[in-house]
């Protein structure tokens, strides 16, 4: 499963599809230490803030946060840019987002 792949079963999880059914992007914290946020729309929008180092998120792509701080943005097809360190890396999101998807019953 690819990034896109694995927060839309989350999503879908929780009840929180179509994505573009947001005003702005559809957020959620997936654990203490990861966020994500999608921006289903053809704009660029506004993510983060608070505990989050805000951003713009660009149309059609997912930003994502380590411990608070902006660790990439993934686009749908897959190419991206994100952070390589011990804890904040792809591997441990996508892990983080099948813990959270199969605690809710989803497919993770």
């Amino acid at each position: 499963m690819n990034v896109f792949e694995e927060v839309g079963a989350l999503a879908l999880s929780l009840g929180e599809t179509p994505w573009n059914k947001y005003e702005g992007c559809w957020t959620h914290k997936i654990d203490d230490l990861w966020d994500v946020a999608v921006n289903a729309h053809k704009e660029p929008h506004k993510a983060g803030g608070g505990k989050l180092m805000e951003c713009d998120v660009p149309p059609f792509e997912m930003a994502v946060w380590y411990a608070g701080w902006l660790a990439g943005f993934v686009p749908p097809e897959g190419e991206f840019l994100f952070a390589a360190g011990e804890g904040g890396n792809i591997e441990n999101f996508m892990a983080a987002v099948a813990e959270r998807t199969s605690g809710l019953g989803g497919a993770g």
